[in-house]
Parts: C-alpha cells; sequence; structure tokens
C-alpha cells in the first residue's frame, strides 16, 4: 500500500496534505498488518477534519517557534493529529546553522487553546514522526525494537 501512495504523491509523505493522509490512514486499516514502521504509525494515528475553531497551522508554526527559541527555524512539515481533549497541530522544524549541518525540532501545539503540549530535538529516528504524535512514535520504535529477531 504504502508504494502505491509513493508513486502518485511522492516518496516524502510529509509533503502530502490533509486529505492524502486521511486517504493514506483509510487504506492502511483495510490492509493486512505490517512489519513497516510508518503503517503501525499512522494506524495508531487519526486524521481528523480540521476544526472550524482551530487555529491555523501557521499560528501553530508561530507559537511553536517561540517554543524552540530559533528565529531562523523553517517550517518543513505541519500536520493535523487528532488527540484528547483537542486535536494536536505537529509542527517540524528544520534549524540550519550556516556550515552546512542542520538539526529538527518536533513541537505539538493544542489546536484550540494554542498551548505548546511537547518539544523534541531530532536525535535520529525516522521521517513518520513528522506526522505522528510523540507518543505514537515512541510506542511504534518500541515495538519494533522488541519484536523477536529485531535488531
Amino acid at each position: 500500500m504504502e508504494n502505491r501512495y509513493y508513486a502518485l504523491y511522492g516518496w516524502d509523505y510529509t509533503r502530502w496534505d490533509h486529505a492524502v493522509l486521511q486517504a493514506f490512514r483509510a487504506s492502511a486499516e483495510r490492509c493486512a498488518p505490517s512489519e513497516y514502521k510508518l503503517h503501525r504509525a499512522v494506524l495508531l494515528s487519526d486524521y481528523p477534519n480540521i476544526a472550524p475553531d482551530a487555529i491555523s497551522a501557521e499560528k501553530a508554526a508561530e507559537l511553536g517557534a517561540q517554543a524552540i527559541g530559533f528565529p531562523n527555524a523553517v517550517v518543513d512539515c505541519t500536520a493535523y493529529i487528532g488527540s484528547s481533549p483537542h486535536p494536536i497541530w505537529k509542527v517540524t522544524y528544520r534549524v540550519d546553522f550556516g556550515d552546512g549541518s542542520c538539526t529538527y525540532w518536533f513541537v505539538e501545539v493544542d489546536s484550540i487553546t494554542g498551548a505548546v503540549l511537547g518539544v523534541a530535538e531530532k536525535v535520529g529516528g525516522h521521517l513518520f514522526r513528522s506526522i505522528v504524535l510523540d507518543r505514537v512514535y515512541d510506542e511504534v520504535i518500541h515495538w519494533v525494537d522488541d519484536r523477536p529477531g529485531a535488531g
């Protein structure tokens, strides 16, 4: 299933729009269980329609940039992800240091209140962290590592 979406929308799922993420999740539900981390992470996530009273992705990005403290941070990805009590804007930033090196930051912002709920710097990891909540990412990484014969 993943390969079909890659062929249609490109391999970089952080660039897919919200409707494609919703369709990808629906497709994942109809597929057999997969050992792919992306597949499992998406199944543990929800991509609801954006609430009319939600702050914009741009506002979430502003709030997140303040939280990481890098004025030169570039928004690399935003994803609207279901959570309780409110959906979350997951904002991924790329911070370039001008010497060819960079780092990535992930910020989770409550889509209704604008509260910053989580900030994490990328240390290793996988690209799909940009489109799932950090708690889901952590669960999937541990699930993969704990499988018999993995690693």
